[in-house]
């Protein structure tokens, strides 16, 4: 038997919305759609997925991200331009003590730290200085685009990373990681619990969390505030699915969900094509069996105990 060994079937805008076309019968194999028609169909194809976030779909749209903790923060913005959370960052500790006004620190290493990057410096007053790393580092020297505003003693913490966290779409859970290289989990709580907090700038350890979703961002409160920037908090958030900027473009899901696409977006396009009834209740029925199929396929395996009353 001869198979190709190739798993990388994927489509793009174009090809899932002619798809959705020739189930609607409005557009023959030869033809080239015109300009207008798809992008009217991009449109809907857009909203199509937006909307498909309220159902909680994508396993793989599940992201870690790290939040770095401010020293007595109470409130953090995770956006493109927000405060320090990413879903990617190296961790390194100072190796030889430095002091205020310096612009070099001299880390346990270099590895993964790259020009450009955001750096985050434990100053030895508790706050955590950030700034921007200047240059390529080397022979574990990393340059900082702004001087140090306090001493650094050694083994103070020092933190990197290249872009900030995207506004999630849900934080799923959190886990409070501490200086110790130990873990453990926080509690995501509902408005109400977080307002009625009798001292929200308690300072210790953060025990619960509460998220405030915006239109441009998430807005993370924590509770006690941080006594220790060598502490963050790790959190599975749900991120958003991308947009079809261009009809290019492939959508943000697997290979499996194509034919759900195609048939979904199919049903989405009648209305604006005039379909007829028998036609289109043939589309909505490959649209609900495709999007059933993987909305059962789209779960977290778990397992559960049953026990006798």
């Amino acid at each position: 038997m001869t198979v190709s060994g190739s798993f990388d079937l994927n489509s793009t805008a174009t090809e899932l919305i002619n798809d959705a076309l020739e189930y609607c019968g409005k557009r023959d194999l030869l033809q080239t759609t015109p300009a207008e028609v798809s992008a009217t169909c991009k449109r809907t194809f857009n909203y199509m997925m937006k909307h498909w976030q309220t159902r909680q779909i994508g396993l793989w749209l599940v992201d870690d991200i790290t939040l770095f903790l401010e020293y007595g923060g109470t409130s953090y913005d995770i956006y493109s331009s927000g405060d320090h959370a990413t879903t990617s960052y190296v961790k390194t500790e100072v190796a030889t003590a430095a002091s205020s006004g310096a612009f070099t620190v001299v880390v346990d290493s270099i590895s993964g730290i790259t020009n450009g990057d955001y750096v985050g410096i434990q100053l030895d007053d508790g706050t955590l200085q950030w700034t921007t790393v200047n240059g390529v580092p080397a022979a574990a020297t990393i340059t900082l685009t702004d001087a140090l505003t306090d001493d650094v003693a050694v083994d103070n913490h020092i933190y990197t990373y290249t872009t900030k966290a995207q506004k999630p779409l849900d934080i799923i859970e959190a886990r409070l990681y501490l200086s110790s290289d130990t873990e453990y989990p926080i509690t995501v709580e509902p408005r109400d619990n977080y307002k009625n907090l009798a001292t929200k700038t308690s300072s210790g350890k953060c025990v619960q969390l509460y998220q405030d979703p915006r239109i441009d961002r998430m807005t993370v409160y924590t509770w006690p505030v941080a006594d220790s920037v060598q502490d963050y908090i790790k959190m599975s958030a749900k991120r958003r699915i991308d947009d079809i900027d261009g009809l290019t473009d492939n959508a943000s899901f697997p290979q499996e969900w194509l034919l759900t696409l195609s048939t979904n977006l199919a049903y989405w396009l009648a209305p604006k094509f005039s379909i007829g009834t028998e036609k289109f209740m043939m589309i909505k029925s490959l649209a609900d069996e495709t999007l059933r199929d993987l909305m059962a396929f789209d779960q977290e395996g778990t397992s559960f105990t049953v026990e006798p009353r």
